[in-house]
């Protein structure tokens, strides 16, 4: 009877002893030490030049990493600029035909004569108006005879001011003409579109010349270069990834078991290969779903099969490297 007892009290103190440690389990998962990466990617295609830069350097954003050659472009912008300043050399030969202040103080003066003309236009169309009401009224018997000859007085006015406008519209315009005779201003015109589109050409070149530049589309450590200087570039391939390795972060996968124990600003432990002591980290990314899309009908063990992408901010300057395999581990609470 004595033995029992004392095997009775043995497996509880086990079980007590099992129930103490389960109490203390945690979750341990295997991640992977990544950083924020951009990829460096030349806008045009060509030999690189110049190379300012070596893998492991650290860069600002706008820097000039490399430089590709730009001597047929520079060339092209070169003979661009000779044909504008021929065209308008040309132009300016054509107007010194042309008396510039007796131009000018012409052309004011048809184009104020213009805006006169317009306005009086509209004064018309207004006392026309008015005259069509006054009739209807008139007919209505809600006006005078005299109110309604008075509406139609101002309609004689107002088309007589518009021809006498008209008259010296026609005049000036006339002056100004007899000043420009013995001049194509249409030729004029053209040498001033072809003036703009070669200008035009010379900015799209200018802008493939600055293009030409390699530059940091971010701050970071350069951790990749795969090009070296007298080498061919090609648009759009990229020849390097620049990182921020200030932002260390361990991604992971959690299943469904844990999803409802952690949330953003939870403390995780992660553990290196050969260093006893774990580091923090502190969740800030959890994934709305899971890796996979779960079959239409599913069950409990199915569901243990989903998981979660995780994410979690590693401490600086404590020996994270990209790619590194780690430990992390959650307690149980």
């Amino acid at each position: 009877m004595k033995r029992q007892i004392l095997m009775g009290m043995l497996l509880c103190a086990v079980m007590l002893m099992g129930s103490a440690c389960a109490g203390e389990q945690a979750f341990r998962y295997t991640g992977f030490v990544e950083v924020d990466t951009t990829k460096v990617t030349p806008l045009m295609s060509g030999q690189l030049t110049t190379l300012n830069v070596a893998e492991g350097d650290t860069v600002q954003m706008g820097d000039v990493i490399g430089q590709i050659d730009s001597s047929t472009l520079k060339l092209s912008a070169e003979a661009l600029t000779y044909q504008i300043q021929s065209r308008k050399l040309g132009k300016a030969l054509l107007e010194d035909e042309i008396d510039d202040r007796d131009l000018a103080a012409a052309r004011e003066a048809l184009d104020a004569a213009s805006s006169q003309l317009s306005f009086a236009r509209t004064s018309q169309r207004k006392a026309q108006e008015d005259y069509d009401q006054a009739k209807a009224l008139f007919d209505a018997g809600a006006i005078s005879q005299e109110q309604l000859k008075q509406a139609a007085l101002n309609v004689d006015n107002a088309v007589s001011g518009v021809n006498t406008l008209l008259a010296q519209y026609n005049q000036l315009k006339l002056s100004y003409e007899t000043l420009s005779e013995g001049v194509d201003t249409r030729k004029i015109d053209q040498i001033s579109l072809e003036i703009k589109s070669l200008e035009n050409e010379q900015a799209t070149i200018q802008q493939q010349i600055d293009d030409t530049k390699i530059v940091a589309p971010v701050s970071g450590t350069l951790t990749a270069l795969t090009i070296n200087q007298a080498e061919f570039c090609v648009q759009g391939s990229p020849i390097g990834r620049i990182s921020d390795l200030t932002k260390p972060y361990v991604i992971f996968y959690v299943g469904n078991d844990l999803l409802s124990k952690i949330e953003e600003g939870s403390v995780v432990y992660v553990y290196q290969d050969g260093i006893a002591t774990p580091s923090e980290a502190t969740i800030y990314q959890i994934a709305d779903e899971a890796q996979f899309t779960p079959k239409n009908v599913t069950v409990k063990s199915d569901r243990q099969q989903l998981v979660y992408e995780i994410k979690a901010y590693l401490p600086e300057n404590a020996g994270f490297l990209p790619g590194m395999m780690i430990d992390v581990e959650y307690p149980e609470k």
